[in-house]
C-alpha cells in the first residue's frame, strides 16, 4: 500500500508552511476557489472542487493524507470522502474536532453540516466523534442533530468532558451509541464515555478494537486541540497535541486506513460577507490572533502529526510519497 501527502492550497495557510510542503509530495493551487468555498460551498466551487479531485485520483491505489487549510473548508472532507476508489469503501469515518459538524441545515457541504451528509452516503458504515467539547452538544443546538444515527449506534460520540447530554423532546429508547439514558422533564439525558474520565488510552484501545480490520478514514480538525499546540479559526477544545498523536497511531495501527485529512489553520485573510459573518458568529469577533504567530504554531504542530503517521504507516510497511504521478497537476483548475 502507497501514501501520498499532499495539500489542497484553498486559502493559502499551508502554502505559507514551508516546513509542512517540503514533506509534502505536491501542494494543489485551489485559491480561485477560496471565497466560493470557504465556510460554505456554491454550486460551482463544488462542481471545480470535485473535478480536480477527480484528476487528481487517475492513480487509485495511492492513499491520501490531506492538508485542507482552515477549518472553514472542513466539508471539503466530504467530497475527499467521495473520491475514493470504490475498493475502499464501504469505510467508517473517525473524526476529531471540537465540533460534531452534524446539522441537518443547509446549505449543502457546510463546515457545519457535511457529517450528516456523509451519514447518508450507502458506503458510511459508521461515524465516530472524538474530543468534541463545544456548545453544540447544549440542549439548544441539537434540533437538528441525526438522533437516529446515534439511536442506531451508527454515530458514535466520545466527548472530550461531557458525559451527559439533555436532549429535550426526545423521549428514552435505546440509544446503542449512549451507555445509557434517563427520563427527565422534557426530554432525555443520554451519557458517554468522555475522553477526560476515560482517559485517551482506553477511548483510543476501544475505538481501535471496534474497527479492527475495517476500512477507516481519520479526519482532524486542530480546533480539537487546546491553544498551547494550535491556533484556529473556531473556538478550540481541550486535546493536547500528545493524546492527539496516541489516538490517530492507535487507530491507524488497527485498520485498513484509507485515508485521512488535517484541517484547523488560521486562514490568512478573515472571513467576509455578511450572511457568512453572521453564519460563523463572527459578525462581533474581536480580533485574531497574529496570524504569523498563530501559522508557525499551527506548522509545529502539522510536523508532528505528521512524524506520527509516517511512523505508523511504515510500521506497517506502507509505502510514503512517491511525487512523479503528480508532476503535471499544477493546472488542475485551468
Amino acid at each position: 500500500m502507497s501514501w501520498q501527502f499532499f495539500g489542497l492550497d484553498i486559502d493559502g495557510s499551508i502554502a505559507a508552511q514551508t516546513r509542512v510542503t517540503e514533506r509534502l509530495d505536491k501542494t494543489i493551487n485551489l485559491r480561485a476557489l477560496e471565497r466560493d468555498l470557504r465556510l460554505w460551498g456554491n454550486e460551482r466551487a463544488i462542481r471545480k472542487l470535485r473535478s480536480a479531485l477527480r484528476d487528481l485520483r487517475i492513480r487509485k491505489d495511492f492513499h491520501w493524507l490531506s492538508f485542507v487549510g482552515s477549518g472553514d473548508f472542513h466539508h471539503v472532507t466530504a467530497l475527499l470522502l467521495e473520491a475514493l476508489p470504490e475498493e475502499f469503501k464501504p469505510l467508517s469515518l473517525v473524526l476529531v474536532d471540537n465540533h460534531p459538524d452534524w446539522t441537518h441545515l443547509p446549505p449543502a457541504y457546510h463546515c457545519g453540516n457535511w457529517v450528516s451528509s456523509v451519514l447518508h452516503q450507502r458506503w458510511v458504515d459508521s461515524v465516530v466523534m472524538i474530543g468534541q467539547n463545544s456548545d453544540d452538544l447544549e440542549a439548544r443546538n441539537l434540533w437538528f442533530s441525526p438522533f437516529e444515527d446515534l439511536y442506531a449506534g451508527r454515530l458514535k460520540l466520545y466527548p472530550y468532558s461531557k458525559e451527559c447530554i439533555f436532549a429535550p423532546l426526545r423521549w428514552p429508547r435505546q440509544v446503542r451509541a449512549a451507555t445509557g439514558t434517563e427520563r427527565r422533564a422534557g426530554g432525555t439525558n443520554m451519557f458517554f464515555k468522555s475522553v477526560q474520565s476515560k482517559g485517551i488510552e482506553k477511548v483510543a484501545s476501544e475505538v481501535a478494537a471496534s474497527l479492527a480490520g475495517a476500512n477507516v478514514y481519520i479526519s482532524i480538525d486542530k480546533d480539537v486541540l487546546s491553544t498551547e499546540y494550535a491556533l484556529t479559526d473556531w473556538d478550540q477544545g481541550k486535546l493536547s497535541l500528545a493524546e492527539l498523536a496516541a489516538l490517530v497511531q492507535k487507530i491507524a495501527a488497527s485498520c485498513n486506513l484509507v485515508g485521512a485529512d488535517i484541517c484547523g489553520e488560521m486562514a490568512p485573510q478573515a472571513l467576509k460577507g455578511p450572511l457568512k459573518l453572521i453564519d460563523s458568529a463572527r459578525l462581533w469577533q474581536g480580533q485574531r490572533h497574529d496570524w504569523q504567530e498563530a501559522n508557525a504554531l499551527n506548522q509545529e504542530t502539522n510536523m508532528r502529526l505528521l512524524d506520527t503517521f509516517t511512523r505508523t504507516l511504515e510500521a506497517k510497511g506502507e509505502a510514503i510519497g512517491s511525487a512523479a504521478w503528480l508532476a503535471n497537476m499544477d493546472g488542475v483548475l485551468a
